[in-house]
């Protein structure tokens, strides 16, 4: 019966698992088909789980034709190369390639190129190879504004047309791009393809294009402008003849200085490398790359086993890895790593391989900057140069009309015996030694051999030779453009040669050499050398003879040109090493990410100056990546701050293109190794393992029904994704009850903050206050925010002359409220000021008579509080956010508990009610004793609030565990803030 029992238990466990299997497939296709959805991370997670990840990238490219967005189809295509895997990586990013090719070939060749370089089979790469072509062809150098230009009439709709063939994204991760115009003071149209602009005003305006990389969300260019007019039959049309601009696009300044493209494939690469970085930064004042390509390359010379040469996967031992990686953290985008094992979509292989040289050469043309006539530099490990004699070899092919030049160099077989046979010496074979620099243009250019090199590029619809014929030798070195190639100077080179090659004796032979006296024939020591007729009477001498045979005698007297260059020490290299990782790791630990799009969509306000408090308490415990959107205006702590990393991005636009920002930042996220995002609005990544964190002010557009396609779509959404949702204040807690009762089990409580040290009585009067008592005014007036009520009041009401009204941030005055106060019973001044720093909205917190918040709702309301520790009393509304705000210091519960009365609450509805409490509040100025009383209460109030390090904490201990051995010291710290 046991048995049995068991048996059943067995076949419905097994039933039941196979349920789960067929409804996470199902729901994974159901996900990825459906139109309102987006796929979050399970269906990625569930597709590598099943080994359904083909099916799913070929579901999201499906989707990307069908998107009702026409921008959240780029991002579809983007998500499809991330959601594949390496079988059928190739596959995917051909296609993506393939829809590219017209707007933007110089990406869509990008791609080919790295699905060419992991190519399996002969069909691969042919189609590979073809995409390439197809690409190349469709190329120009546009990135222009073809309209709006010129004149158009008011009702005209302006259609907006970019090209971008031109751009490519700088990061390599990059698979497309993405632009966003603006119209004028940089308010945005569209980030999607195919917009329009109409009902602008009349006059000259002006259109501004950016361009971003998905998924890194960099800025590709310089932004792009073009000028317009629009006018109407009222409207004078001499204003369109006289521009203030010129009638032409503003491009983009062409450099003068040379661009340099350097190419060097590397395993073990050390101490030479740092001599490389060193040449490379004395370039200036030219642009230079450095493309890095790491590993061990397949080879047809021996079979013999590298394990020893490399760690296991196919990468460096000797700290090369970790060198280049540092360089490249550290290089402002002028150093580029490639390794084979690197994948986009969170796996990684266990091996990196690569298929052979040439797919190593063929992946850093990947990544090269376009443009014609770059020099191409083939910079081996082991061969040295000088930035003067690189300068020299430049100058001369630039004068030349050649586009590839042939170089001599000291052919070093020990540290002190270098070759001496010209011509058809070993190291000196003059046919195809030593080709080491082209002029190019990186995006039209192709790789078919790697020894000796040799590239094609794509002309007239064919493939052509790069050069037909290069500078010789004797006239690069006649300049003293040579280099030192130091071949067999360290034990290591000769042990890894030996086994790459199949050389036999290698290590004995060449210990032997060291040991003779010069000149000596190579041949008698190195037996490979016995097996080639043509190098068996090569000679080797000391340098400088060797050099008076190779270089010839004149060369001698050539500054700069005549001994060859010294490595440097392995001591050395590790301390440049050392510098470098230092340098670059400064930032590590970036994990949570936060989305600056409440700096993009709100100058002021109480949301910003949350966050302004919050972030420099965040970055103090914590490094910070700040997405900054494009049309942001951040304050100086962000730019001073070492612990916030600033990452640029596109704007959210309110064009309902949602989809693709959620998209977008899940990208970055990713790209980012989040852990954490948190959004200073309601922006979300949706499918990431990172965790969301959300800090919710208010549900005042749903208390009054707004329409609005963020505040209807977004927001929900974003409450449904979060993790955790804070809260910050009981009022807005029981809100969420009412409004999204599901949500409740996400909410934590925790109040906003006020900085004691600034906001506090007794502050001086700056030179722009009013110089009567005043009535303040902070924030917005319009809609749920009631100042009108202010102004009616005002307006009816017999107010003394003495008294002054003062209008801080918010809209100018709007018509009505312009009307009223030039009316005939408006009796008091008033002044509007647009902006106050914190210092001078502290100060006149505390000279006013007091502050006058009407606001029919509140999720906290902040000025009420930085009012309160500046002693100044308030006359509020009476809501529920406010009464447990402003507790027992208002009327009429300061009474029932016997209190100083500070402030007072009045329902915003009552224009008597509110003329009562200004005539109370007043009276109280007037009279020192109760006024100082009422600032003591006041400060008292605030004291309970504190500052803002205890939301700042909550939010902290809700990310995921962060590194170990600095959580002891932060836990101290915050204990110590709170404190």
């Amino acid at each position: 019966k046991k048995d049995a029992t068991r048996k059943k238990m067995l076949l419905l466990l097994l039933g039941i698992i196979l349920l789960v299997r067929i409804t996470s497939v199902d729901w994974v296709d159901g996900r990825v088909d459906g139109l309102g959805d987006l796929p979050e991370l399970v269906v990625v997670n569930t597709a590598y789980r099943e080994n359904r990840t083909c099916e799913v990238a070929e579901k999201l490219l499906e989707r990307s034709r069908r998107a009702r967005e026409p921008s959240a189809a780029l991002a579809w295509q983007v998500e499809a190369i991330l959601a594949s895997k390496e079988d059928c990586l190739v596959t995917t990013e051909l296609a993506v390639a393939s829809r590219l090719i017209s707007e933007q070939p110089l990406v869509a060749a990008r791609l080919a190129r790295h699905a060419l370089a992991r190519s399996s089979g002969a069909l691969q790469r042919d189609r590979a190879i073809a995409t390439l072509a197809a690409a190349i062809d469709h190329m120009d150098d546009s990135w222009t504004i073809e309209s709006p230009r010129g004149i158009y009439s008011a009702d005209a709709m302006i259609p907006v047309r970019i090209k971008y063939s031109g751009l490519v994204p700088k990061a390599l991760d990059d698979i497309s791009l993405h632009v966003c115009t603006y119209v004028d003071d940089r308010s945005l149209v569209s980030c999607s393809p195919g917009s329009s602009l109409t009902n602008l005003e009349s006059g000259w305006h002006t259109l501004t294009a950016i361009a971003h990389g998905l998924p890194s969300g960099n800025k590709v260019s310089e932004p792009l402008v073009s000028h317009f007019c629009i006018t109407t039959k009222s409207y004078d049309n001499d204003i369109c003849n006289h521009s203030p601009f010129a009638m032409k696009q503003d491009k983009i300044q062409k450099t003068t200085q040379r661009q340099w493209l350097i190419l060097s494939l590397v395993l073990n690469g050390m101490p030479f490398l740092t001599h490389h970085y060193r040449v490379l930064s004395a370039l200036v004042p030219d642009e230079w790359e450095w493309h890095l390509v790491e590993g061990v390359a397949g080879r047809p010379y021996s079979k013999r086993s590298l394990d020893a040469f490399h760690d296991g996967r196919g990468l460096s031992i000797d700290g090369t890895s970790e060198y280049i990686d540092a360089l490249a953290a550290a290089s402002d985008g002028r150093i580029f790593v490639y390794r084979n094992c690197e994948r986009k979509n969170d796996m990684l292989n266990t091996t990196c391989f690569w298929t052979d040289k040439l797919a190593m050469v063929n992946e850093a043309l990947r990544g090269m900057r376009p443009g014609p006539n770059s020099f191409l530099l083939q910079l081996d490990i082991d061969e040295l140069w000088s930035s003067d004699r690189l300068h020299r070899a430049a100058s001369l092919l630039e004068s030349s009309g050649f586009r590839c030049a042939f170089f001599h160099c000291h052919f070093l077989v020990g540290r002190q015996l270098a070759t001496a046979t010209p011509f058809r010496g070993y190291g000196h074979s003059d046919h195809y030694e030593w080709l080491r620099l082209w002029r190019i243009d990186a995006a039209k250019t192709y790789a078919t051999s790697h020894a000796p090199p040799m590239f094609i590029e794509r002309k007239n619809a064919s493939w052509v030779p790069v050069a037909e014929r290069c500078l010789d030798h004797n006239s690069t070195a006649s300049v003293g453009a040579v280099f030192t190639h130091h071949a067999y100077v360290q034990k290591s080179q000769v042990e890894f040669k030996a086994a790459y090659y199949g050389y036999d004796d290698a290590l004995k032979s060449w210990h032997d050499l060291q040991s003779v006296s010069p000149p000596v024939r190579l041949a008698h020591y190195l037996p490979w050398l016995r097996e080639k007729k043509e190098f068996n009477e090569t000679v080797a001498d000391i340098p400088a003879f060797a050099a008076a045979q190779i270089l010839g005698p004149a060369l001698l007297h050539t500054p700069g040109a005549g001994g060859p260059l010294p490595a440097p020490s392995i001591q050395e290299a590790s301390e440049e090493r050392a510098r470098a990782q230092a340098f670059a790791t400064k930032d590590i630990e970036i994990r949570l990410v936060i989305d600056g799009v409440a700096y993009q969509r709100r100058r002021s306000g109480g949301i910003r100056r949350v966050w302004s408090q919050l972030l420099p308490l965040l970055a103090a415990e914590i490094p910070l990546v700040f997405i900054r959107r494009a049309d942001s205006e951040l304050e100086s702590f962000f730019y001073e701050n070492k612990n916030i990393h600033i990452v640029d991005a596109p704007p959210f636009s309110d064009a309902q293109d949602f989809e693709f920002d959620g998209l977008m930042l899940s990208m970055l996220c990713r790209h980012l190794g989040a852990t954490a995002f948190v959004s200073t609005e309601y922006t979300i990544a949706p499918h990431g393992a990172w965790k969301h964190l959300i800090l919710l002010h208010d549900l005042t557009p749903e208390r009054f029904g707004w329409d609005d396609v963020f505040w209807r779509q977004v927001k929900p959404q974003a409450l449904r994704q979060a993790d955790t949702i804070f809260v910050i204040s009981n009022a807005t807690n029981t809100a969420v009850a009412e409004f999204y009762p599901s949500i409740q089990n996400k909410i934590f409580i925790s109040r906003n903050g006020v900085d004691l040290a600034r906001f506090k009585p007794g502050l001086p009067r700056d030179t722009i206050f009013p110089s009567q008592p005043y009535l303040l005014w902070v924030g917005p007036r319009a809609g749920y925010k009631n100042g009108l009520s202010l102004f009616r009041v005002l307006y009816h009401a017999r107010v003394p002359s003495s008294l002054h009204l003062w209008l801080v941030g918010g809209d100018p005055l709007n018509s009505y409220e312009t009307a009223l106060v030039q009316g005939p019973h408006w009796n008091l001044s008033y002044t509007y000021t647009s902006h106050l720093t914190d210092n001078q909205l502290a100060a006149a917190y505390a000279n006013a008579i007091a502050l006058i918040y009407l606001s029919r709702d509140e999720g906290f309301g902040l000025p009420v509080l930085e009012a309160f520790a500046a002693g100044c009393p308030v006359l509020a509304s009476r809501i529920p956010a406010l009464i447990q705000l402003l507790g027992h210091t208002a009327l009429p519960e300061c009474q029932s508990k016997n209190t100083t009365c500070a402030s007072i609450t009045v329902s915003p509805d009552s224009l008597t009610a509110i003329w009562h409490g200004i005539r109370a509040l007043v009276y109280l100025d007037k009279q020192a004793e109760r006024r100082q009383a009422a600032r003591v209460a006041l400060r008292r109030r605030a004291l309970d609030f504190s500052g803002w390090h205890t939301l700042a904490n909550h939010l902290l201990d809700h990310l995921p565990v962060l590194a170990a051995h600095h959580d002891d010291q932060k836990k101290k710290r915050r204990r110590a803030n709170m404190h």
